[in-house]
């Protein structure tokens, strides 16, 4: 009885010391990853509990495919965008439109490229937060991993108060170099932040935060690896005569009027619009007999 106590006494300590670690399984996306136990773990949440108490890991799933074009926050297309990042990524480069944040970087893990990046203020100097993320695709899956150090934001700034004004205060901001022209993520205070992660200069807090979003990435693993292939759509007119255009938009050049039996093949989304009280897209097809051209896909119906 007492060996079997002492046994359990030794595997209860090498795992405190080793670090006891949980592992996320996506069958959809065929990938995993480990992060430690004691970290909060949301998937496809919006908007969780701000103080955790602890590092918080986020990761949101979604098919390509189930993206759409439009965009509640501006005038991005963001399925549009979405699929130029893959494309890039797939090609080692960065075509980012809808993501901001300090030191972006292409990394490879497997064979597939990834995009992190560092986000430190949603805009302003005094929202300081601590986050990592990074981007990737598989299988018809966008992946995003994010890793929060929001709980222990007051002692990572009491810590490292030299890159911060007002850092015993209860609203902290950010030492900007307020003669600096470029944009907000490439201010030399966050530079300088990052470079004193890297040399291990860091608050407790702020290291773990830095080496274990690094762990994570390691450890991500894939059990298959497949390209993304666009699902194709297919239109046909919803009204009569609707109009065939050369470029998108009313002011176009028109090519002919549709008729409702022809078959069109989506090949690109493009600008929002609304015509005569309808919101909808200017969407680039193609007719069964190769011919290319715009139509507004609020006077077509797609075809299931």
């Amino acid at each position: 009885m007492k060996n079997s106590f002492l046994l359990l006494f030794i595997l209860i300590t090498a795992s405190s010391l080793s670090g006891i670690e949980n592992e996320y399984v996506n069958k959809d996306v065929l990938f995993s990853f480990r992060y430690p136990e004691n970290y909060r773990f949301y998937e496809n949440i919006v908007n969780y509990p701000p103080n955790t108490g602890s590092y918080v890991i986020d990761v949101y799933v979604r098919k390509i495919d189930d993206f759409k074009p439009n965009n509640p926050y501006g005038p991005v297309n963001i399925k549009k965008s979405i699929l130029n990042l893959y494309k890039s990524l797939n090609s080692g480069e960065i075509n980012n439109e809808i993501f901001t944040g300090v030191k972006p970087e292409v990394i490879q893990i497997d064979k597939i490229n990834a995009f992190t990046f560092f986000k430190f203020t949603r805009g302003y100097a005094d929202d300081v937060i601590f986050s990592r993320t990074m981007i990737f695709f598989n299988n018809g899956y966008y992946i995003g991993i994010s890793l929060y150090a929001d709980s222990f934001k007051k002692k990572i700034i009491r810590k490292m108060p030299q890159y911060f004004v007002d850092a015993n205060s209860d609203y902290p901001g950010w030492k900007f170099d307020r003669e600096f022209n470029g944009s907000i993520e490439e201010n030399p205070v966050f530079v300088n932040f990052i470079r004193a992660l890297e040399n291990k200069n860091g608050s407790l807090e702020a290291q773990e935060w830095y080496e274990s979003f690094n762990k994570i990435v390691k450890s991500i693993r894939f059990t298959e690896i497949k390209e993304y292939k666009t699902a194709v759509k297919f239109y046909k007119p919803a009204i009569d005569a609707a109009q065939f255009f050369e470029s998108p938009g009313l002011n176009g050049k028109l090519i002919r009027s549709l008729a409702r039996s022809e078959k069109l093949e989506l090949v690109e989304t493009g600008k929002a619009d609304a015509i005569e009280g309808k919101n909808g897209f200017w969407i680039s097809v193609k007719t069964e007999d190769g011919e290319k051209g715009w139509a507004f896909d609020g006077h077509l119906e797609e075809i299931k």
